[in-house]
């Protein structure tokens, strides 16, 4: 917000949400038109299918009675019920599919290295990093950050500065263990707390191993 208003950019942005937002009036008027269409054809089917029905018997030769609407109404009316459940069956299904979907990439992704961090370091520093490479992906080609050495004595404050996109985040989350490492050593002083905090007032937090 402040590096908006810092940039007069208040227009620009307050147009593009104006236009994400009649765009999302727009899905939800039609979500609610066929939600409003189902529920009026979901009652009016009994009916239809009763009307339909009698209708085809008339036109074939047949002659009614009450014998025979009164039974066909009570088989309607039982097999009514299952139908009206087959819509929530499929709902519940897609929802099933879609939340294993999720479990599933989420169980595949590969694990925090125990390496990632090491446990014996020097006590001389808090913080320190020998020649780390760190990437997200450590297959790719270019590491995240490459080369990194860093060194913090105990009681001091550091703070990590830069760019956005240049990798403060990644460093800090490399002294909690968070991210691959490629090569290089990670030493934090074990069992303290780590706070990161971001230029939007984010903060992530965590235990150092």
């Amino acid at each position: 917000m402040r590096c908006g208003c810092f940039q007069a950019w208040e227009d620009n942005y307050c147009e593009k949400v104006m236009k994400l937002r009649q765009n999302e009036f727009y899905w939800l008027s039609s979500s609610l038109y066929k939600r409003s269409l189902g529920t009026i054809l979901f009652w009016m089917t009994p009916v239809f299918v009763s009307t339909v029905t009698f209708g085809a018997y008339i036109l074939l030769g047949h002659q009614l009675s009450p014998a025979i609407v009164f039974t066909s109404l009570a088989a309607f009316r039982i097999v009514q019920d299952p139908v009206r459940v087959v819509p929530e069956l499929l709902a519940i299904s897609i929802q099933v599919q879609v939340s294993l979907g999720r479990l599933s990439r989420f169980l595949q992704d590969s694990e925090l290295q125990d390496k990632a961090v090491d446990r014996h370091h020097s006590e001389d520093y808090a913080v320190e990093i020998q020649d780390a490479v760190l990437s997200w992906d450590p297959l790719a080609s270019k590491p995240t950050l490459p080369s990194i050495n860093l060194k913090i004595m105990p009681g001091n404050h550091v703070a990590v500065c830069g760019s956005v996109g240049s990798g403060k985040s990644t460093l800090l989350y490399s002294i909690m263990g968070e991210i691959p490492k490629v090569s290089g050593s990670v030493s934090p002083l074990p069992c303290r707390t780590l706070l990161i905090f971001q230029f939007s007032m984010q903060s992530v937090s965590g235990n150092m191993p």
